[in-house]
């Protein structure tokens, strides 16, 4: 199974862009851009395709399971929804991830949410798992992708195979983005993904089985 991780924004397109001012006693000013959280998560699922002998990554490679990983990027690029949906399609990917982070202007909602077309059982197997195992503790769920979501479903209809777009977590909460800056956090984000990926290529191999 050919497996596209694609994290989202890069370049110019810095995606959701967190301002604040630090509680350190001189309100120093913080930013925190959608497109650098969505790069080190994917860094951290770099490894997972063949971990060295010293990665902090103590799972079987994906290579193990017959998983062949790409990403559509690894460095701070610029990529259309053209290019990235070239790119699943050179690739002949069967699985594509879209890796985000979510804002909204309130600043209550948190937790990790992953979107999948309504009525594909494999988006749904891929996105429950995820939200299963995600570090967020409250919040994360899985919906089918709702009507009155045109900027998901415009990324997920460029795809003629499985896709699910994964909110990591609210820019616009204070402790997601607190979370979504720690490097443990980041690295059980990429845990959680491949979580679902092996998810979907266990059932995939069980049903090839039977």
């Amino acid at each position: 199974m050919r497996v596209l991780i694609d994290p989202g924004h890069g370049g110019d397109n810095l995606g959701a862009v967190a301002n604040w001012h630090a509680d350190d006693g001189f309100g120093t000013p913080k930013e925190l851009r959608e497109k650098d959280i969505t790069l080190a998560v994917a860094e951290c699922l770099e490894p997972l395709a063949e971990p060295p002998a010293d990665s902090w990554a103590r799972v079987l490679p994906l290579s193990y399971w017959d998983l062949n990983v790409i990403f559509t990027r690894l460095d701070d690029q610029a990529l259309s929804l053209t290019d990235r949906g070239s790119r699943a399609k050179d690739n002949d990917a069967d699985l594509v991830i879209h890796l985000h982070c979510d804002t909204e202007p309130t600043g209550e909602r948190n937790g990790t949410r992953c979107y999948y077309w309504p009525g594909s059982d494999a988006g749904a197997l891929v996105s429950h798992t995820i939200a299963k195992h995600s570090p967020f503790p409250f919040g994360s769920n899985a919906p089918a992708l709702p009507e009155h979501y045109p900027r998901v479903r415009n990324v997920l209809s460029k795809y003629p195979m499985t896709g699910v777009l994964v909110e990591m977590g609210f820019l616009s909460n204070e402790r997601d983005r607190s979370w979504l800056q720690n490097a443990w956090v980041q690295r059980q984000l990429a845990l959680a993904v491949l979580q679902g990926v092996l998810a979907l290529g266990k059932t995939l191999e069980a049903k090839a089985v039977a």
